[in-house]
């Protein structure tokens, strides 16, 4: 069994709540930057969970929001605290690299720590199809460090189960990667949490041949 479907939302939104870790508002932040810069009228994000930064997407300049995510406890409570907020919200509970899953083009797709799960170039295949031509990625990496563990220590016991799954993956790995699929790269910076972890993030834009 996929190890996402063992973790309860409440283990999963403790944990990235936690102060030591602040990983869920540094991700709400991310995508919220995205959209204040890029002013999409549509977004995806990939890897939802419980609809973590959708209270902070302008339900009055986004008409459409995309969710997906693996797990379908997840899925379940996006829908139920966001039903109400936007004009169309489309959610999805499916594996992204599931064959024959897709959805109709948006805007932005937002990949906030998701390649350290999937294969890069697969996904990439997939998300190409699911952006507006010069649509934007925006994506977000753990870097390694040699002073903290990939999956940070946790009182949510249930979050050791991701060490087996989660690979990071080397920025100058994406970097190629993703230009071979047609993204080119807007921005590129390396972000530090008080916490210790280090993070990438790059804004991308699909530009097809």
């Amino acid at each position: 069994m996929n190890p996402w479907l063992e973790i309860p939302l409440e283990d999963y939104e403790g944990h990235m709540g936690l102060p030591a870790v602040a990983q869920a508002q540094f991700l709400a932040e991310c995508l919220g930057a995205c959209v204040q810069r890029l002013s999409p009228a549509s977004v995806a994000v990939l890897g939802c969970a419980g609809g973590n930064g959708f209270e902070d997407l302008p339900p009055q300049r986004i008409h459409r929001v995309v969710g997906v995510d693996i797990n379908p406890s997840y899925v379940a409570a996006a829908q139920s605290r966001y039903r109400d907020r936007f004009k169309k919200l489309d959610l999805y509970c499916s594996d992204l690299l599931s064959e024959g899953f897709g959805f109709e083009p948006v805007d932005l797709v937002f990949a906030g720590l998701l390649f350290e799960y999937v294969d890069i170039a697969k996904c990439l295949s997939k998300i190409r199809h699911w952006l507006h031509p010069g649509g934007h990625l925006c994506v977000i990496l753990q870097l390694p460090s040699s002073a903290i563990s990939k999956v940070s220590p946790s009182p949510f016991q249930s979050l050791g189960k991701l060490s087996s799954l989660m690979a990071l993956v080397p920025p100058s790995e994406f970097e190629s990667t993703s230009q071979a699929f047609g993204f080119k790269a807007l921005t590129s910076r390396q972000i530090a949490l008080a916490s210790g972890k280090a993070f990438h993030e790059w804004v991308l834009q699909y530009q097809p041949a």
